[in-house]
């Protein structure tokens, strides 16, 4: 048999044949490289994409390790702040303990004065009564002695110049002119 081209038709399937033999081989090959390829690919981009989700986990680690320094700065100045604030507080406590107790010592002071003072005026009050006391005794005993003394009334609770007087010292800061002992007035004699 002789085909219209001249090769004989045995050859032409014999040939058409290997040449289906070597394409189903070669296309095995090239489906098994694709496939390879696919695989690969498929390894390539998961690889891919862990090393992006690595890089992101690292540059977010970054930010938080500079975050925690930045924060470590932070609690170190506020603990400094907060230990001068102690001190502060600390200082401030013992003046106000130390004002408190002076408060307390003047006032204690202040009522000693306050009663001493209401003790002076009582004292005051009764020498001025027995001054009083004498100098009526006084101008009881000799009225007709002297016209001048008789016309002498204390108005003004103060007693006549003419009466002995001594200072009687009751507090540091005041001295009160008040008789210690009065001295009989004498007629005087006309000549």
């Amino acid at each position: 048999m002789i085909d219209l081209t001249g090769i004989p038709i045995t050859s032409a399937v014999l040939f058409f044949v290997a040449g289906l033999i070597f394409a189903s081989f070669f296309s095995g090959i090239t489906k098994a490289k694709k496939y390879l390829g696919s695989i690969e690919s498929q390894r390539y981009r998961r690889a891919k994409f862990a090393w992006r989700q690595r890089k992101m986990q690292a540059a977010e680690l970054r930010r938080y390790r500079d975050l925690v320094d930045e924060l470590k700065v932070q609690v170190e100045h506020k603990s400094g702040e907060l230990s001068n604030a102690v001190k502060n507080y600390d200082s401030v406590r013992a003046s106000l303990s130390q004002l408190e107790g002076d408060y307390l010592e003047q006032k204690e002071h202040l009522h000693r004065q306050v009663r001493r003072n209401r003790m002076l005026n009582a004292q005051l009050t009764e020498v001025i009564e027995a001054k009083a006391k004498l100098s009526a005794s006084q101008l009881t005993k000799h009225p007709q002695s002297d016209p001048i003394k008789q016309a002498v009334v204390p108005m003004n609770h103060r007693f006549s110049s003419k009466v002995a007087t001594q200072p009687l010292i009751i507090s540091d800061r005041v001295k009160l002119r008040i008789p210690r002992k009065a001295e009989k007035h004498k007629p005087e004699t006309q000549n």
